[in-house]
């Protein structure tokens, strides 16, 4: 080992830096490159002066192994860390090379101007090596990413929540075992495209664990919950409401922790914190969201209450696809990930946008197989989430081992709540607490919350309709317009289903809102009596016919 430190001082003192610089320089001067050979023939590196080093041909091709170590030995960054005085740093990097992590020299040398960019005293303090183990092929060392990767997981985050819980909540939660229910794929296979593979959580046709073999197990809080309080839309209007009003919210389930998602067991267990069940809590709040969104939303109820009215709230259903922005969901899917690890491939690489773009989703330096993934995905804002969400919502993602997203989606939601049409709702409502609005200061800002940071309070219990009801029964006003933008003209039939674009003016428009008149009441009665005597389907029939009728008595 003594005889390899002093190979290693030699090579990276001053002199002997300067004539490789003067060397390269000469080189680049004269053309193309001459090849690896010839770039390492007085190099450190070599196995003898006439033979290219196995290490540069073993990885020859290779896609940036190590950032940054090759670029730093070529340049002689490693020399001058030598030349100040970082031994440390001069002889790892010496030592990463010697065992064959230099990436090509011909590609370092290509790019001079980008590597110089890179400092040789970073990327040394980021090697670190295992003392305890023998690294001949390299197996003992390893780069921390760089500095702006988190290094723990922030305090509002969903793993902590669960760490928070007391042994009297732990000791009181009820576990609970679900499966999907879809059908099984057909025995055989076949040529033809089996719908059974197929599932509305995801676009990709799922390899692995088929749809009709999900599985999600973990341990609902009924500490952390209370019932909400059953309300026709008679009681309703007897009571004062004079408006319903809305939000989008995702579906995913909450007061909930998931333990263990297709037989992949959960590291860390990850507490759900829910979308439209969140005002079922115990702590008083309606629900929770971004502090800009909330203001508008709680100014435009403000400006009803001031007009004498007393506004209902209720949350919207969205796709499949609307949780990929919480933190928990998202969780779910990194831990996941991380139960999975021996059957991820470790070179696959999750990219933004199409494949041929090559945009890297994470970090350079990070992988899927990171330790500080989670860390680094407690940190994002929710578009970041659910763009690392959607970057693993792919056939390559499936193919290399990554757990499905479908199932992760699947999971994640509210059992109450799958196959619930586009912006349905009463599943739940609330009254909103704004009795401080003057004084700006409704709003309250918990700390425990991974996904948003300001929540406004509810006026006595969280209320529930049942089951959701759609569109058409419960907004027929502002469906109704919708609807008939959507349908071409001819058409036999309204296209009654919400479109996309209807869910984003749904989304945006703080302003949304519904009279509780007596025909709203008197159609939604009915709506109830029909489901109760014939079931969902026909009442839903009822619900497109009573919209027309009102949109009728109303001249438009």
């Amino acid at each position: 080992m003594a005889g390899l430190l002093d190979e290693i001082s030699a090579y990276f003192s001053p002199d002997a830096v300067q004539a490789r610089r003067a060397a390269i320089n000469a080189r680049l001067a004269g053309g193309p490159n001459p090849g690896y050979a010839q770039n390492y023939q007085d190099s450190f590196l070599a196995q003898n002066r006439n033979q290219e080093p196995l290490s540069v041909s073993t990885m020859r091709g290779a896609q940036e192994f190590l950032p940054g170590v090759g670029d730093v030995l070529a340049l002689g960054e490693a020399g001058d860390a030598y030349s100040r005085g970082d031994y440390t740093a001069a002889g790892l990097l010496g030592a990463a090379g010697l065992i064959g992590l230099v990436p090509g020299a011909g590609d370092a040398i290509a790019r001079p101007i980008a590597a110089a960019g890179r400092g040789a005293a970073d990327l040394a303090g980021r090697i670190e090596i295992d003392p305890n183990t023998f690294g001949t092929m390299g197996g003992n060392i390893r780069i921390r990413p760089s500095q702006n990767i988190p290094r723990q997981v922030t305090e509002n985050n969903v793993l902590s929540a669960v760490d928070r819980l007391s042994a009297e909540e732990l000791a009181a939660a009820q576990p609970f075992t679900r499966t999907s229910g879809f059908a099984a794929p057909r025995v055989g296979g076949g040529r033809s495209r089996d719908p059974a593979l197929f599932s509305d959580f995801s676009s990709k046709k799922q390899t692995g664990v088929p749809p009709s073999e999900w599985t999600v197990s973990g341990r609902s809080l009924p500490t952390s919950v209370q019932p909400p309080r059953n309300m026709t839309a008679e009681q309703f209007q007897r009571e004062g409401f004079t408006d319903l009003t809305g939000f989008v919210a995702d579906s995913t389930l909450g007061n909930a922790i998931i333990d263990e998602i297709n037989g992949l067991r959960l590291p860390s267990p990850v507490m759900q914190q829910a979308g439209h069940a969140f005002g079922d809590n115990i702590n008083d709040l309606g629900f929770m969201s971004e502090a800009g969104a909330l203001t508008s939303k709680a100014n435009a109820w403000g400006r009803m209450m001031d007009d004498g009215g007393r506004v209902a709230v209720t949350p919207m259903t969205m796709g499949t696809s609307g949780g990929d922005f919480s933190q928990h969901q998202a969780m779910n899917l990194v831990q996941a990930i991380r139960a999975a690890e021996s059957q991820i491939d470790p070179n696959f690489v999750p990219l933004i946008g199409a494949a041929k773009n090559n945009n890297r989703l994470l970090p350079e330096g990070m992988g899927l197989l990171s330790p500080e993934l989670p860390e680094y995905l407690t940190s994002l804002k929710g578009g970041q989430r659910a763009a690392f969400v959607k970057a693993l919502d792919t056939s390559p993602a499936l193919a290399a081992g990554v757990p499905s997203v479908g199932a992760v989606r699947w999971a994640t939601m509210d059992p109450n709540l799958i196959n619930q049409p586009t912006l349905s709702s009463g599943y739940r409502v609330f009254e909103p607490d704004l009795a401080d609005r003057e004084l700006r200061d409704f709003f309250v800002y918990p700390e425990n919350h991974g996904s948003y940071d300001a929540a406004i309070q509810r006026v006595g219990e969280n209320m529930t309709m049942g089951a959701p009801r759609p569109w058409t029964i419960q907004f027929p006003d502002e469906a109704y317009g919708k609807i008939m933008d959507s349908t071409p003209s001819g058409a036999n039939m309204p296209m009654v289903n919400a479109m996309p674009k209807d869910l984003k003016s749904f989304q945006m428009n703080p302003n949304l809102s519904q009279t509780i008149d007596d025909q709203w009441v008197e159609t939604n009665m009915m709506y109830d009596e029909i489901l109760r005597q014939r079931g969902r389907e026909q009442a839903d029939l009822y619900a497109i016919d009573a919209m027309m009728n009102r949109a009728t008595l109303a001249g438009r």
